[in-house]
């Protein structure tokens, strides 16, 4: 998406998580190797992060059920 021109916000739940990509842009923890494009955003912030056309799920099965509940409120319906 950030290739095609779309702005992306990659949002996590771990600060440290965002701190360390912000300054280094890579997230050895969960993307190892897998460098982040300085104009993708990232951030803590759900609200933020789910103000957007379209919202991309993508993180292991075992937590989809949890985010959907932590997301359903800055979401339209």
């Amino acid at each position: 998406a950030n290739r095609a021109g779309s702005r992306v916000c990659l949002a996590t739940r771990n600060k440290n998580v965002v701190e360390s990509v912000r300054e280094t842009r890579l997230n050895d923890i969960y993307l190892p190797g897998a460098f982040i494009d300085p104009s993708i955003e990232i951030t803590d912030q759900l609200s933020k992060a789910c103000r957007v056309d379209i919202l991309i799920l993508a993180m292991p099965s075992h937590c989809v059920r949890s985010a959907c509940i932590a997301i359903s409120d800055y979401i339209a319906p």
